[in-house]
């Protein structure tokens, strides 16, 4: 059983990992759509994902700005699609 992202998203294979968190290959449920998915630890020392989603969200539309779809927690993460 793939683990589920908000309900909407499953998670994928390991791309990468860094000092802020890993990232993974997801698919939306629905449509099949591939998306990136970040996860942070909750009990991070510094936790970055929800200034990084906000700062997508308000630069969204600019040229080379990854689009922002979810952020939620799920489990023992912070997550970013």
């Amino acid at each position: 059983m793939a683990l589920q992202i908000g309900d909407k998203y499953v998670l994928g294979k390991k791309l990468g990992a860094g000092s802020f968190g890993q990232i993974f290959e997801g698919r939306e449920r629905k449509t099949g759509r591939r998306v990136a998915v970040k996860l942070e630890e909750r009990r991070a020392r510094h936790p970055q994902l929800h200034y990084e989603f906000r700062l997508y969200r308000a630069l969204a539309g600019g040229a080379g700005i990854p689009a922002a779809h979810w952020y939620g927690e799920e489990g023992d993460y912070r997550v970013l699609v």
